[in-house]
């Protein structure tokens, strides 16, 4: 199942965000926080290296490595609640990068974002996470949020990420 174009991906590759490759990923299901959440880098006029954002609350459930598939709810990713239209993990070994493709929603207004999650998980822990976040649709956004093919690259400032349940 493809997620997102390769613009897409090489506008966050661009931005610094590497994806880990293979058809083997660790189980990473789990509620994680990401605090605090940094701009590593965007393509947003005016984003600034170290602006910090609102904590993130990621939860990954049903993880199906023989399908690749897993469930991915939020919030703060975009808006107060995130929750994938679609979703894929890969991976090798500890190594993961989660896809999703989220409808995010503000008042009547709404756009369509790639998010994608990559990381380490060492025990219960997700290390090195960064996480890549790139408008795809915003023929219905109304000026409210980055404009399509805008993103940004943002991670964990104190590199680990534990998780909570």
């Amino acid at each position: 199942m493809k997620i997102l174009s390769r613009a897409s991906t090489d506008t966050l590759a661009r931005l610094g965000l590497t994806a880990n490759k293979g058809i083997n990923p660790p189980n990473v299901e789990g509620l994680y926080f990401v605090r605090p959440h940094l701009l590593d880098a965007g393509n947003v006029p005016g984003d600034e290296p170290g602006r910090r954002f609102p904590d993130v609350e990621l939860r990954l459930s049903a993880q199906r490595n023989p399908d690749f598939s897993i469930v991915f709810t939020g919030s703060n990713f975009v808006s107060k609640s995130d929750t994938s239209m679609a979703t894929v993990i890969a991976g090798q070994g500890n190594d993961f990068t989660v896809y999703a493709k989220l409808k995010a929603t503000d008042g009547d207004a709404y756009a369509i974002f790639g998010i994608v999650i990559s990381g380490t998980r060492i025990g219960e822990t997700l290390r090195d996470l960064r996480i890549g976040v790139i408008n795809i649709d915003d023929r219905h956004g109304g000026g409210r949020f980055i404009r399509q093919g805008q993103g940004r690259v943002g991670y964990d400032a104190d590199d680990v990420t534990a998780r909570e349940r």
